[in-house]
């Protein structure tokens, strides 16, 4: 089997662009520095789809990592905003309709390959963070492959949790403050799999209040909770009761169409 490496000099001269999507997680991080590190550096389009539902800590790490890995990140905004396709729909997204992801991250990249092709460009590669550890479905993936003329790279699809924070800090980056808060996961905040940690930093964090209090709003408007069954309070007040029972491995699969991560 060919390495991350080995594939990289293979198709550094085939591709005329490599389209890395930041999200201020660890796994785009860690792919963001390893293809710095592998790939020439005028062939990289750093993207990140500013969805409007980020944490402050996610906007100041983007601005961080930019100036720290000497790149252009790309902010691009999809076609409605969190509060906006939510309005619309009527209803919060829900592990049944993760319409959240089609609208504002699928739409982005959409946008910016099709942009690339009225550029000019005919030869373009995708490279995204997907870890086959995630979950059975991710495990399937190749580390590289071609749809349609063009390419899909996943160079760190074989690394652990512990290889991905590793790397980062071994090439003196910092992690997005998130994750020192607790965190398992920083995309969109806060998100409709949030774990107990991140709720309660919801209602304990300063940083956070601005976060909260537009889903409280929003679900004063449309009449309906966060959650399927309860708002966004109800949960915390069971959270801090002991009343609720965290899921395990619930949002392996979220941000994830047809083998390319949007979030982490």
């Amino acid at each position: 089997m060919e390495t991350p490496e080995q594939i990289a000099r293979k198709i550094k001269n085939k591709f005329e662009i490599f389209y890395i999507a930041i999200s201020g997680g660890k796994d785009s991080t860690a792919t963001a520095i390893w293809t710095l590190k592998n790939l020439p550096k005028e062939k990289l389009l750093f993207v990140f789809a500013d969805t409007s539902h980020e944490a402050r800590d996610t906007y100041n790490y983007i601005n961080y990592l930019e100036k720290k890995l000497n790149i252009k990140i790309e902010r691009v905004f999809p076609p409605k905003t969190f509060y906006e396709a939510v309005e619309k729909k009527g209803y919060f997204p829900s592990k049944n309709s993760r319409f959240c992801t089609e609208i504002l991250k699928k739409s982005v990249r959409d946008k910016v390959l099709t942009q690339l092709t009225n550029k000019g460009y005919e030869k373009i590669c995708i490279i995204t963070g997907v870890r086959a550890e995630e979950s059975e479905e991710r495990a399937k993936y190749l580390i590289f492959e071609e749809r349609n003329g063009i390419g899909i790279f996943r160079p760190i699809i074989n690394w652990k949790t512990h290889q991905v924070f590793s790397y980062i800090k071994e090439n003196g980056i910092e992690i997005n403050p998130l994750y020192k808060k607790g965190c398992t996961r920083v995309g969109c905040m806060p998100c409709i799999f949030a774990s107990t940690t991140e709720i309660k930093l919801l209602f304990e964090d300063p940083a956070l209040e601005t976060q909260r209090k537009k889903i409280q709003f929003l679900e004063k408007k449309i009449g309906r909770p966060f959650f399927i069954n309860e708002t966004l309070k109800d949960r915390y007040i069971r959270i801090k009761r002991g009343l609720y029972k965290e899921r395990k491995k619930e949002s392996q699969s979220i941000c994830n169409i047809s083998g390319i991560s949007y979030c982490e």
